[in-house]
């Protein structure tokens, strides 16, 4: 079995590599990724010998499409404005495919190659990591349980003892997405249509499992809403949404962000300055480079990822509640988060590679990945499920 880990030497993708590599079904592992030192450095802190590395940039499709020839998986771990390219480079390539989300817009230009999958003989899953990803098989697994289907309601709720407000900005995944999530209007199914929200916006305290408990969230833009309305609307499905803890930060440290994005430096449109054109982002992302990096610390941080969902069942109300609890692998160097997101990709790229899920085309989890066995799965890795049933008064 091989599988090419596209990112393989970013936050993320070095997750999956440890999983993968852990498991020992996979033969060889490929790390596709532009920057090699990275991948070297990766190699040698792993040590296996099934780890190789492939400079690519994600960008050249022919290229691309020559490393992940032969392949039984790819596995996309990088930034989702590469999406497009690399699914067009395992159509030519006949490569399984799947990432770990496109933000909602980008998901649903890639739900359009749909039929050119199903004709190629190959499968994507899309958003496949912790949210989007393992959020939709808890809502799978909810929706399951009812005959209809009022509410689907993702809450991404996450711990760092680590982070105060007074800190040096960090941030546990891509900047750019972060950005994204900060700067772009979400997304809601509500009243049975998709409608936009302002940022940040329609503050809910809701009660997680310890140690993080009773905690404000907002809107996101994500995946999931993009997806869930049409695979559960023969239940009747009229409200998805997603709502997150500011992404783990204190909300004080979030505002900064907030901050900046409101003043137009999450921009990626150039202006003229000086002289020259420059996008505002990538001035502020070469700002945010020349800050001295933080002292390392040790990997901290427990998610509690819900799904609630209300609808029906034998007639009567009802509401089902799964939570999916993640923590921190310090030899992993990764946060309980981080552990989660590159756990669940690692599962189905390996269930691709090995025919185990058989549907083809451009599918999202909740239809493609079965819920139960990938619960199991992530349980040997301590990602525990809880599922609990209320009947509402």
């Amino acid at each position: 079995m091989r599988i090419v880990v596209v990112g393989g030497a970013g936050l993320m993708g070095r997750i999956a590599l440890r999983h993968l590599v852990e498991g020992r079904q996979v033969d060889e592992i490929v790390i596709a990724d532009l920057n090699r030192q990275a991948g070297e450095q990766l190699i040698s802190e792993i040590g296996s010998d099934r780890l190789s590395i492939a400079t690519v940039d994600a960008t050249d499709e022919t290229a691309l499409a020559a490393v992940l020839r032969g392949a039984d998986a790819c596995l996309n771990a990088s930034v989702y404005y590469f999406n497009l390219p690399i699914m067009r480079a395992c159509l030519a390539a006949r490569t399984h495919y799947l990432d770990l989300g496109g933000l909602f817009h980008t998901t649903r230009k890639q739900l359009e190659l749909d039929a050119a999958f199903k004709e190629a003989g190959i499968t994507a899953v899309l958003g496949m990591g912790s949210a989007p990803g393992v959020t939709n098989l808890q809502a799978r697994l909810a929706c399951d349980r009812l005959e209809t289907v009022e509410y689907i309601r993702i809450y991404d709720g996450i711990h760092n003892p680590h982070i105060n407000p007074d800190d040096p900005l960090t941030w546990g995944y891509s900047i750019q997405t972060i950005l994204d999530e900060v700067s772009k209007n979400p997304i809601v199914f509500r009243d049975g249509d998709w409608q936009e929200v302002a940022p940040l916006s329609e503050l809910e305290h809701y009660a997680y499992r310890e140690p993080l408990g009773y905690v404000a969230n907002h809107h996101s833009l994500h995946s999931e809403v993009a997806t869930l309305p049409i695979s559960f609307r023969d239940k009747g499905v009229q409200e998805v949404f997603f709502k997150i803890n500011f992404f783990g930060y204190p909300e004080a440290m979030l505002r900064k962000i907030a901050f900046l994005c409101e003043l137009g430096f999450a921009a990626t449109e150039p202006i003229e300055m000086r002289g020259g054109r420059v996008a505002p982002r990538d001035a502020l992302l070469a700002v945010l480079a020349q800050r001295p990096a933080p002292a390392p610390k040790q990997p901290a941080g427990y998610k509690d990822m819900v799904a609630e969902v209300k609808g029906t069942r034998d007639g009567q109300p009802m509401i089902v509640r799964v939570d999916v609890e993640s923590w921190a692998r310090p030899e992993w160097k990764a946060s309980g988060g981080n552990v989660l997101t590159g756990v669940a990709p690692s599962i189905v790229a390996q269930w691709l590679a090995s025919g185990a899920i058989e549907m083809r085309g451009v599918l999202p989890p909740e239809v493609a990945v079965p819920a139960i066995p990938f619960f199991e799965a992530a349980k040997q890795h301590g990602i525990t499920t809880t599922i609990s049933e209320t009947a509402p008064l």
